[in-house]
């Protein structure tokens, strides 16, 4: 009997090569984990310590290695006495799929006919879960190529349930700080590990004070600093940490030739010409555009007498204290020539309301405009000086109290694979992990990446290293929640160019096929490629699966609605002024 190609794309996956899954809420991820998992100790005679599998939480570790341990438990008891033909596997398997099983079937089997006139092979169990049926078609396909005996291949699985206790299933945390207490030298790690920090919340507060209470001594980086975080040190604490995060701080410090003298001399001179044309042709000028306003000579939409008496106002007390530290009204530029000219009706053109006032209020404005661009460009010098002082004393009190956090671990193997020892760094790992699976691709940053892409996949020092590509990730952009602790979903979408695309997990076995149905309608009006306004990132509908029906939730004793729309009222007018939507906080 000849035997059949197998079409289920994760048993035909080749295990090589850097490949992504696209894997959303509820479509057998984990279940396709353990498939991949079995195929690698099956097919490939991997010992269960060789597969790296990374995943985002503790609690997410602790799923993964029982789901695989029961895989193989199952697998290892599967294992028949006598080799069975792939072709009948695949019969086995297809035989009990619905066309929305986890994974697609298995292919082309041999025919009725030809089973029944051959007793000696098993009948198909059409009875068995999934997990079974695939896993004897992995082990089927397996024993069929005749290099390896059933009972070898018992031992083998056998052990690896044994061993599961040595799988290699950690957070990125856990695996970097596995990687820097086992190869101390070739990362430059001491040997005796820092005591870990859970929360470096302190740590942070305390550097924060402390940059905040050097600087704040002189008044102008006081007053950035204020503009800066306008909550004090506790604001700067916040920020601190994404702040020595990233490995460049944008914009870039900017070089300037201008005379911070020079400039504020000519903003006060601006002032103070404003504040005495305002003296000398305020109201003249007021009553020009009122008038203009009135007749139609200047556009009612664009000129409105409410916000031209708030703004003469603004002049007033302006003009009693010129300073240009006082914020300039939000309508002051449309007193200018320019703007003045650009909000008359066109039939009225020669009738543009004028004055000296005009040119005056040019003139401050760009006056202003120059000042602030000067502090933009401080602030900015300002915020890498921070950042860079904030490094190096973290750094100290780190080494002085012999502590390190989470982001240290992740820091030290990449630095580590930036190093003199990089080269042999890699060689230890690729000998010690065969292939990495990586779990929650999407919330993965870019020193992450680096470390995976240079170890398992295609980076610099794997190809020069001239390593097979050997690196699964797993992931949903759309799921990408943790910008907060620094994943970046564009590490995803780059990641996503260079690696070779497995079929997605396209049927969703946890939510009613209700649910799914309308989400689908919902997306649907969007347009599934531009539903989430980023390039790269698309809504594919799923399937619902087997395992939910829309009856599984009931409300009052009927089945309730796949999804509820609540209307808002209409927010509450105001005192003055147009409705404004609701605010997230009002909501």
């Amino acid at each position: 009997m000849s035997i059949s190609p197998v079409t289920d794309p994760y048993l035909q996956l080749p295990l090589h090569g850097v490949r992504l899954i696209e894997a959303s809420a509820g479509t057998g991820k984990t279940f396709t984990l353990a498939t991949l998992f079995t195929r690698l100790v099956v097919e490939r005679g991997l010992r269960i310590g060789q597969i790296l599998a990374v995943t985002f939480t503790e609690s997410a570790t602790q799923e993964l290695r029982r789901r695989i341990r029961e895989r193989l438990v199952l697998a290892a008891s599967l294992v028949p006495d006598a080799p069975v033909g792939a072709a009948l596997a695949a019969t086995e398997w297809s035989a009990t799929q619905p066309p929305d099983a986890p994974s697609a079937s298995v292919g082309a089997a041999p025919a009725a006919a030809e089973l029944a006139d051959d007793p000696s092979q098993p009948r198909p169990l059409l009875h068995e879960a999934p997990d079974v049926l695939l896993t004897r078609a992995i082990l089927a396909t397996h024993l069929a190529g005749g290099n390896e005996t059933p009972a070898a291949l018992r031992r083998r699985l056998q052990q690896a349930v044994e061993e599961i206790d040595l799988a290699a299933v950690f957070t990125i945390h856990g695996f970097c700080a596995r990687v820097l207490r086992e190869h101390a030298l070739e990362s430059g790690q001491a040997f005796a590990a820092p005591e870990l920090l859970a929360n470096d919340r302190e740590l942070l507060g305390e550097v924060a004070a402390d940059l905040w209470r050097q600087r704040a001594a002189d008044a102008a980086m006081a007053e950035d600093l204020i503009a800066l975080w306008s909550g004090g040190p506790e604001a700067l604490a916040s920020d601190l940490r994404a702040l020595v995060r990233h490995p460049t701080l944008l914009p870039a410090v900017a070089a300037t030739t201008d005379d911070s003298a020079e400039l504020l001399q000519a903003v006060h001179a601006a002032a103070n010409a404003l504040a005495a044309a305002f003296q000398a042709h305020g109201t003249a000028f007021f009553d020009a555009i009122m008038s203009a306003i009135d007749g139609g000579i200047l556009s009612k939409v664009s000129y409105k007498p409410e916000w031209l008496a708030s703004l003469w106002h603004w002049f007033e007390n302006f003009a009693a204290a010129p300073s240009f530290n006082t914020a300039p009204h939000a309508k002051l530029p449309k007193l200018t020539a320019a703007e003045l000219a650009a909000g008359t009706n066109k039939k009225f053109a020669d009738r543009t309301p004028a004055s000296p006032m005009s040119h005056e209020i040019d003139g401050y404005l760009t006056a202003l405009a120059r000042v602030e661009a000067w502090r933009s460009r401080r602030r900015i010098a300002l915020l890498h000086a921070l950042r860079d002082d904030a490094i190096a004393r973290l750094g100290l009190l780190k080494r002085q109290r012999r502590v390190q956090t989470y982001d240290d671990l992740v820091d030290g193997v990449a630095h580590a694979l930036q190093g003199a020892q990089a080269d042999a760094l890699v060689a230890r790992l690729r000998t010690q992990y065969a292939i990495a699976l990586v779990d929650e691709f999407q919330d993965t940053d870019d020193r992450q990446w680096s470390i995976f892409s240079n170890v398992f996949g295609e980076g610099p020092l794997a190809h020069a290293a001239g390593l097979e590509p050997a690196l699964f990730l797993i992931g949903d952009p759309k799921q990408a929640i943790y910008g907060f602790r620094g994943g970046d979903v564009r590490t995803y979408l780059a990641a996503a160019v260079n690696a070779e695309l497995a079929p997605p997990l396209s049927h969703n076995f946890r939510s009613r096929p209700g649910v799914l149905a309308a989400i689908d309608a919902l997306y649907a009006q969007a347009g599934y490629s531009d539903a989430f306004l980023t390039d790269g990132i698309a809504f594919h509908p799923v399937h619902a699966g087997t395992k939910r029906v829309d009856e599984d939730l009931q409300r009052d004793g009927v089945t309730a609605p796949a999804l509820t729309l609540w209307r808002a009222p209409e927010p509450p007018p105001p005192a003055r002024g147009k409705p404004k939507p609701w605010s997230a906080g009002r909501a």
